[in-house]
């Protein structure tokens, strides 16, 4: 086989097996990051208030 493919069929599964990796632990950790992402989003739609009244 020449080398060219060899690096190439190498790279393409070195890359699948990156990118499932990858959404397993993005579907693993999604239970454990949903408050704080929920938080982040609360924080972030109470904010102009905030600010209203710190002024």
């Amino acid at each position: 086989m020449n080398p060219k493919y060899l690096y190439r069929t190498l790279r393409f599964l070195f890359v699948i097996g990156v990118v499932v990796l990858a959404l397993l632990a993005f579907f693993y950790l999604s239970k454990i990051t949903y408050p704080f992402i929920i938080a982040l989003v609360i924080a972030f739609m109470i904010n102009p208030l905030v600010n209203f009244f710190e002024k």
